[in-house]
């Protein structure tokens, strides 16, 4: 609810340099999840950015220094870093896809009695140019 937003009960921490956070993830680290698990670090970083996003808006409207600005950098790499990851598998897929789906046609073409390679690379490319 809307006590997520802030760091205490009383309201946010605005101790500054003393405030304790991680580093961001590193791409290699994020290779290693599952989807599911991207998913809900996703949503875990993207509360967290909020929540900064509220106590920047609020440091403004004060005119207060806004001490969290390390914080946010790490929570918007880690963010852009399961984008990348994500994408990555997502053309991993495709180019996958692609490679089975010459294969079915190259062994359909070989059952239908087509059995030069030059005549059946010819076929597959005239599908996947």
């Amino acid at each position: 609810g809307l006590a997520e937003f802030f760091d205490h009960d009383h309201g946010w921490d605005w101790g500054g340099d003393k405030a304790q956070f991680g580093r961001a993830w590193k791409c290699a680290e994020l290779r290693l999840k599952s989807f599911d698990d991207l998913h809900k670090l996703w949503w875990v970083c993207l509360k967290e950015r909020n929540r900064l996003f509220s106590q920047q808006g609020e440091a403004k409207r004060f005119q207060f220094m806004f001490p969290k600005k390390a914080h946010l950098n790490e929570i918007r790499k880690t963010m852009r870093r399961i984008k990348l990851v994500v994408w990555e598998r997502k053309i991993a897929y495709f180019q996958a896809k692609e490679i089975y789906e010459k294969e079915v046609l190259r062994t359909q073409l070989w059952e239908q009695g087509i059995k030069d390679p030059v005549v059946i690379d010819a076929t597959v490319l005239e599908k996947f140019p």
